[in-house]
């Protein structure tokens, strides 16, 4: 008898299930967009570098212009 009371209390209800449900997707939408903003991270990085890049060459050739 004790054990179909335990039965009966680990039943989940539908609304429980929603929630985790629910509580899974939004989970999977955050993951997602953090996933988006790494590789846009990764592209800002590489972009910066290249600006770099270019300053120091253009600084490079002012001082050569100015000599």
């Amino acid at each position: 008898m004790e054990e179909l009371n335990n039965i009966a209390n680990s039943r989940v209800s539908t609304n429980e299930i929603n929630a985790l449900m629910e509580d899974i997707n939004m989970k999977k939408s955050k993951f997602s967009t953090m996933i988006v903003i790494e590789k846009e991270v990764k592209e800002l990085k590489a972009l910066q570098d290249k600006v770099e890049k270019k300053y120091a060459r253009i600084k490079k050739l002012n001082e050569q212009i100015q000599l």
